[in-house]
């Protein structure tokens, strides 16, 4: 999970990553555009695919595949006002696309995310 941080995005939380993976997820922050999964859910502002991240053109993250053996990935924006204040993200090991049955009930999850307030 990545959350807004001024301009771009920060990792937060994650399950099961390869914990040198993760820790360059977390020394960066992405930006919206089409090259890394958190970048393109923010620049779109909707659900994203990508079944093969090896054979995507644009993506250009390739630790993804180097630190983090992930080759299937489908990103979820949480959004809260109409704005997208992070992104909900799910990976393979393998080539393996979601269904869309499943691609539906991550959005609910990061919908009810969206909505839970934070305490002041």
């Amino acid at each position: 999970m990545s959350l807004r941080e001024g301009e771009g995005f920060r990792y937060r939380a994650s399950y099961n990553f390869e914990r040198e993976f993760f820790a360059f997820l977390q020394q960066h922050t992405f930006v919206p555009g089409r090259d890394s999964m958190v970048g393109r859910v923010a620049l779109e502002g909707k659900v994203v695919h990508i079944p093969d991240i090896a054979a995507d053109p644009d993506y250009k993250l390739t630790e993804s595949i180097t630190l983090g053996k992930l080759r299937t990935i489908l990103g979820v924006p949480l959004v809260r006002d109409g704005t997208v204040v992070g992104t909900f993200n799910l990976c393979r090991h393998r080539v393996a696309p979601f269904t869309e049955r499943q691609i539906a009930l991550v959005q609910t999850f990061a919908d009810q995310a969206s909505r839970w307030k934070t305490r002041d």
